[in-house]
């Protein structure tokens, strides 16, 4: 059972992150010379570990 609250916990924080990046690009899709941010696996798994 714990296993599977990791999982769930580890799955909500990588929603978190992507719904995070999508929103602070949206806020700067009319900056001049923004570049959109994006989100890997990788990046979000070498932040949790």
């Amino acid at each position: 059972m714990q296993q599977s609250s990791i999982s769930a916990l580890f799955g909500a924080l990588s929603n978190e992150t992507r719904l995070n990046i999508i929103a602070n690009n949206l806020a700067n899709v009319n900056t001049a010379g923004y570049k959109a941010d994006k989100v890997s696996f990788q990046d979000v798994f070498q932040r949790m570990a």
